[in-house]
């Protein structure tokens, strides 16, 4: 039942990051073909400009420090999972310290890449900023969550 659950999970974060990333080129094509879209969009960037940026942004860093929270719980759980594994015949000892650092580096990078895309979209005064960074968010928690799940799967079915 565990190993089905991992698995489910772990297609699971695959097919939504995908998603994420048709998500994302359909909002962008929308806002550059279409007048309608674009619009909406103008005026939504025109509504977040001015005295109310500021407020914006300290926003945009709690959901950045919530966000690297979840990632740090979700990496305590993971290293849970990837305890001591006795050494089989055959089966090399996983190493624990090398998997969760390189699950941690990578959910701090992807982060921090979907906030670096905000700042320069913002910059380059792209009409879409604001959904690319919900959908870039999502889409890199759930990478994170499959690699994630896939580390957790291997050592659980190298365990049993």
């Amino acid at each position: 039942m565990k190993r089905i659950l991992l698995q489910g999970i772990m297609v699971l974060s695959g097919l939504i990051s995908l998603l994420a990333l048709v998500g994302l080129y359909i909002i962008h094509y929308f806002t550059e073909n279409k007048m309608g879209m674009a619009r909406h969009m103008v005026y939504l960037r025109s509504k977040w400009r001015g005295p109310q940026i500021g407020p914006l942004f300290l926003h945009q860093w709690k959901v950045l420090l919530g966000i690297m929270l979840l990632s740090l719980i979700f990496l305590v759980f993971t290293k849970k999972a990837f305890g001591e594994i006795e050494k089989k015949e055959g089966i090399p000892k996983l190493s624990s310290k090398f998997s969760s650092k390189l699950l941690l580096l990578y959910g701090v990078c992807s982060l921090l890449f979907s906030y670096a895309y905000f700042f320069i979209a913002m910059t380059l005064k792209m009409r879409e900023y604001e959904l690319s960074i919900l959908l870039l968010l999502i889409q890199n928690t759930m990478m994170v969550l499959c690699y994630g799940t896939y580390l957790w799967r291997t050592v659980w079915l190298r365990k049993n």
